[in-house]
């Protein structure tokens, strides 16, 4: 099934490796869904030295939402 990835930054640049990065670890998703994802959203954003990434994906009717924040 094709998805849909959108991945944006604010106050961050998001590079090839990064997009790269990102649209690998989304697609490794793909398994645990039965009829696979259908659009993904990444945000990435630094703030105040705060790295963080929040990602919502779209699967079989349901929308899911997980985030991760460090110091890095």
């Amino acid at each position: 099934m094709l998805m849909e990835i959108t991945i944006v930054g604010r106050n961050i640049a998001v590079t090839d490796a990064l997009r790269g990065y990102a649209e690998k670890k989304v697609a490794k998703l793909q398994r645990y869904f039965e009829r696979g994802i259908m659009e993904a959203q990444v945000s990435m954003a630094v703030e105040r030295g705060i790295h963080g990434v929040d990602i919502t994906i779209l699967v079989d009717g349901l929308l899911l939402r997980g985030e991760e924040h460090t110091g890095d």
